[in-house]
C-alpha cells in the first residue's frame, strides 16, 4: 500500500528508511511500498494530517455486489 500524507498543521520529520525529511503545514509526502517509515513531531503542539492510501491489484474494489 502506498501512503500519502498532507500536513494540516505541526512540524517535524518524516523518517523514510534511514533518511529524515523535514515537514511543516502544507507539506505532502508519499511513501512507496516497502520502505520503513515513521513520523517525529518537533512542534510544541501535536500535528494534524490527512492520510490517503491505495492498494494496487485488489480486484475486490472493482466488484459490484
Amino acid at each position: 500500500t502506498d501512503e500519502t500524507y498532507y500536513i494540516l498543521y505541526g512540524e517535524g520529520h518524516f523518517i523514510w528508511d534511514d533518511r529524515e525529511i523535514p515537514f511543516e503545514a502544507g507539506s505532502v509526502i508519499s511513501y512507496p511500498i516497502g520502505v520503513r517509515r515513521a513520523v517525529r513531531t518537533t512542534s510544541e503542539f501535536p500535528m494534524a494530517y490527512v492520510a490517503m492510501s491505495a492498494t494496487i491489484g485488489d480486484e475486490s474494489v472493482n466488484q459490484r455486489h
